[in-house]
């Protein structure tokens, strides 16, 4: 089964009263409220993140 993520509104609803936050408070707003909520979503985040040489 294929399970699809409405990222647009997942976004429109993590910002919708945060557009004024630094960078590194919307991060972490994007990290609490939406990879969070998807395991496999942040397991591969991550996985890229340190395989591209970011982490």
């Amino acid at each position: 089964m294929i399970s699809l993520i409405d990222i647009f509104e997942d976004f429109r609803m993590c910002f919708q009263d945060n557009l004024d936050a630094t960078i590194k408070e919307k991060n972490k707003i994007w990290e609490d409220c939406y990879i969070s909520n998807f395991s496999e979503l942040e397991r591969k985040c991550k996985e890229d993140y340190e395989t591209n040489g970011y982490g």
